[in-house]
């Protein structure tokens, strides 16, 4: 298997000479993303309802407009041509949008799966904290310890001091000795439970690759072939996307120079076509094994 250099080094060939097309197609695909905080923002501004749009937006856009976007963009990237000295056409910016227009019930259908399966998996994270309130809410109503602790917590927000806080340390030592002990758990047992999601996250990831090039291809065999692709790579998928942390840095730090969003959004269009493309090589490689694998073994 190859290193993250290898597929850098691919992902340059193909963008050489279409670095600016490449940009413009991923300022196309990120549209829809500068709306919703657009929105939100005027939103916020004249309603005070910021949060609650925010999530209704994101949920609504996510299932009609981000996943199809996201497989034209991948479409777009993947029938890119290198630069070659040819009249032959290199790329074309409907491909952006092609997620519309080519197997659209499909894409649809697959991405919202895709997203209800993580969002499933993600509720195992919810079981700790579900069992942390329980307790708490047994105490609340068993005792009347949880009610001082927030009584004093009350008293600390309002008047806050050093004696307050150790007052508060020591009533929870004296009394509830054992209510940090279950905070922690809690704690680690939800970072633990995420591993889960994060596992199936990485299993799906070749998900909008494999649709835009098998806009038809049935669900159930997209996530298979998903499965074969990341099998024993996810790993190494998550090293490629690493390698592009000290970009990411960057144009973190360009938003806290700038506090401009247009110029943060304009930084990351830069980054998007070199890190899908480097992605997309890695993609490419592993489908090539797989279908390589499914010739000779069958499609097992």
């Amino acid at each position: 298997m190859y290193n993250s250099a290898f597929y850098k080094t691919e992902a340059r060939k193909r963008l050489s000479g279409n670095y600016g097309p490449a940009v413009a197609g991923t300022l196309i695909y990120m549209i829809p993303t500068y709306l919703v905080y657009l929105i939100s923002y005027l939103a916020g501004h004249f309603t005070g309802f910021n949060t609650a749009i925010t999530y209704i937006l994101n949920i609504i856009f996510q299932i009609f407009v981000f996943n199809v976007f996201m497989v034209g963009y991948m479409r777009f990237l993947i029938n890119m041509k290198p630069a070659d000295g040819t009249d032959a056409k290199r790329f074309d910016f409907n491909d952006v949008l092609s997620g519309y227009t080519i197997g659209f019930k499909n894409t649809l259908k697959t991405m919202l799966l895709r997203d209800l399966y993580l969002v499933l998996w993600g509720l195992i994270a919810i079981i700790p904290a579900a069992v942390c309130t329980g307790i708490i809410a047994y105490l609340s109503v068993t005792t009347d310890t949880i009610a001082n602790i927030y009584n004093m917590m009350l008293q600390l927000i309002d008047s806050p001091s050093p004696d307050m806080l150790n007052n508060i340390s020591s009533y929870i030592i004296e009394n509830c000795a054992y209510l940090p002990v279950i905070t922690s758990l809690t704690a680690m047992a939800s970072i633990a439970c995420m591993i889960p999601v994060i596992y199936k996250s990485y299993e799906y990831s070749a998900v909008p690759m494999i649709l835009a090039e098998n806009p038809d291809m049935d669900t159930k065999d997209i996530f298979k072939r998903s499965f074969n692709i990341m099998h024993g790579y996810r790993w190494k998928f998550f090293c490629i996307q690493l390698s592009f942390i000290l970009y990411m840095m960057l144009t973190a730090i360009i938003f806290t120079v700038s506090m401009s969003v247009p110029i943060f959004y304009f930084a990351q269009a830069l980054l998007m076509p070199y890190m899908w493309m480097t992605l997309l090589a890695f993609y490419t490689q592993r489908r090539d094994v797989v279908l390589y694998n499914i010739s000779v073994y069958g499609n097992n």
